[in-house]
């Protein structure tokens, strides 16, 4: 890992990457499981997650956690994997179960394909400790991709 600091001083955490994967369209399926460029999804996400340095475990909650296993790439981090629950709210308080208090949290939904391991490593060297990140995408900073 690169040792650097934020504008505030602050040098960088360690974190646990919480994957929520429970999205479904209105067909039923999972959102984690559409293909984007040839891929699932839930594995970019992941591979984002794998791929940050500041993220030491992955506590993931997913449909179908043994489909979302089978994804995997063999070499990963510690991943603790949950089935997921109809709420966002329900799936949250599973991953955070796993969380304890002085820990450092990166939440990634299993619908943002475009995340990228150094995104992820960006907006961890810029936090105070203590705070949770969720990244979002909005419709309108992807317009003609």
């Amino acid at each position: 890992m690169i040792e650097r600091e934020s504008p505030e001083g602050i040098k960088p955490q360690k974190f646990v990457g919480i994957y929520l994967g429970g999205g479904r369209l209105a067909s039923g399926d999972s959102k984690a499981y559409l293909s984007f460029g040839g891929v699932p999804v839930a594995v970019r996400v992941f591979e984002a997650l794998n791929g940050a340095p500041e993220i030491t475990r992955i506590v993931a909650i997913a449909p179908e956690k043994d489909l979302f296993s089978s994804l995997l790439p063999e070499e990963h981090k510690p991943t603790n994997i949950f089935e997921a629950h109809d709420k966002f709210e329900n799936n949250l308080r599973t991953a955070f179960d796993e969380v304890s208090e002085d820990e450092n949290v990166i939440v990634v939904l299993s619908d943002i394909p475009f995340i990228k391991p150094d995104s992820l490593s960006r907006l961890a060297g810029s936090v105070v400790p203590g705070e949770i990140i969720i990244p979002t995408i909005l419709r309108r900073d992807v317009r003609g991709i």
